[in-house]
């Protein structure tokens, strides 16, 4: 912070930190760091609202819609070539991470986004995720969030969240909007 109290950014600091402000009872505001949670080893992911609402009632997942070859949010019961997502996550040692698909048939199919932002599946046999398939883990954007919830990163593009708009999974620079922080924070579920 500088001496007049507003807040300075240091050109040699690479991560982003993640700070949350928080009011007391008293209604004095602090800082405080947001930690990111333990993800378990297998897990899908529950959008934390629709629309901007929040909807604890409705399930809303993270899936698959083959005939589009894209990722999409579904309702918990969806048919035809349409599929929940298990995703297991890959450390790639450098601070990143890829979402690898563990139940479509495909040990080697990975998250990936396109050059329109748009989120699709990628597979290449053994090889390593591209940088557009990696991910750093945050702490939820959404605030209100609790235990649990999580919000993704782009690695190859710094201030984009993984998000969901219209019911297709995206990546979209950071704003600020409930709008925006309900479609880029995520809820994991562990699956077995």
């Amino acid at each position: 912070m500088g001496d007049d109290g507003a807040w300075t950014l240091d050109a040699n600091v690479i991560d982003i930190l993640t700070i949350r402000c928080v009011k007391d009872a008293g209604g004095t505001q602090s800082a405080a760091k947001a930690s990111v949670p333990v993800m378990p080893p297998k897990f899908k992911l529950h959008t934390w609202a629709i629309s901007g609402e929040r909807d604890e009632k409705t399930p809303y997942w993270m899936g698959y819609d083959g005939s589009r070859k894209q990722v999409i949010i579904l309702q918990a019961q969806p048919g035809g070539d349409k599929s929940l997502l298990q995703l297991a996550q890959v450390s790639l040692g450098d601070g990143t991470v890829a979402l690898k698909l563990t139940d479509q048939g495909n040990s080697d199919a990975y998250l990936n986004v396109n050059a329109s932002n748009m989120v699709e599946i990628w597979s290449k046999g053994k090889e390593l995720p591209p940088q557009s398939a990696r991910f750093k883990i945050r702490p939820p954007v959404q605030t209100k969030a609790t235990a649990n919830f999580v919000s993704f990163e782009s690695a190859a593009k710094q201030g984009y969240y993984l998000r969901h708009q219209g019911f297709d999974v995206k990546i979209s620079p950071m704003e600020t909007n409930e709008v925006f922080l309900g479609d880029a924070t995520w809820l994991f579920q562990s699956v077995n």
